[in-house]
């Protein structure tokens, strides 16, 4: 997702259902909740959307590889260890609204270079739809 202004792509197959109304509880609640504790633009940057530049935060997180159900949100170091051996790493960098103290739109999602784990196709599109569905409930929050 190297554009903001566009939906991640959702497969042909389609995403488990249950799996993507989990994770977007969790996009709404829990990752939110993380971000209002982490510093907002430095190493998550900026994003321009429809013209207009937002500074980011990101939240970091652990799903199951196959799929896709977010478990956490949170820094590696505050994770358990089996969660984190049990499943794969991602980071979700979101835009944030500094003048209503709102956070707008996921704007990248990725699972680190070094994380040797991967999703597979139905986890990668379980998470990718929970974001669709979580940025399209944000939409009106985007001047």
């Amino acid at each position: 997702m190297s554009n903001p202004n566009e939906e991640i792509s959702v497969g042909e197959k389609g995403p488990d259902k249950v799996v993507v109304g989990h994770n977007l509880g969790m996009l709404t609640k829990d990752m939110v909740d993380l971000l209002n504790t982490e510093s907002i633009g430095g190493n998550a940057g900026e994003a321009e959307i429809n013209g207009k530049k937002y500074r980011c935060g990101a939240a970091n997180g652990f799903a199951n590889p196959e799929t896709g159900e977010i478990v956490v949100f949170g820094n590696i170091q505050n994770i358990p260890k089996d969660i984190v051996i049990e499943n794969v790493e991602f980071t979700l960098r979101v835009a944030m609204d500094w003048q209503t103290g709102k956070f707008i739109k996921i704007v990248q999602f990725w699972n680190p270079s070094y994380e040797k784990k991967k999703f597979s196709e139905n986890g990668k599109l379980a998470i990718e739809s929970a974001i669709n569905e979580w940025n399209n409930a944000q939409e009106s929050l985007i001047q």
